[in-house]
């Protein structure tokens, strides 16, 4: 069985599927960029991307979450919508 994730995860699983391994900054930016999304609203959803098991902390390119890598835990888990 998939993870089910909320539609606003769905956009932070299909920033992380089309471009691989980013840091929080840059899916803030993406996202800011194509919806409008402030950084808390982004780093919000990623928290809960990660408590569901959809997104991992895959490394660091310097201190602070801005600067967490963050990679799908399956890029083939059958994430589907709620």
């Amino acid at each position: 069985m998939g993870i089910k994730l909320y539609d606003s995860e769905l956009k932070v699983m299909e920033i992380l599927w089309k471009e691989g391994e980013l840091t929080a900054g840059h899916i803030a930016k993406i996202l800011k960029e194509e919806i409008g999304w402030n950084r808390n609203t982004t780093y919000t959803v990623i928290k809960k991307c990660i408590e569901k098991g959809a997104v991992e902390r895959s490394g660091s390119a310097g201190t602070g979450f801005d600067h967490w890598e963050f990679a799908c835990t399956n890029p083939c888990s059958g994430c589907t919508g709620i």
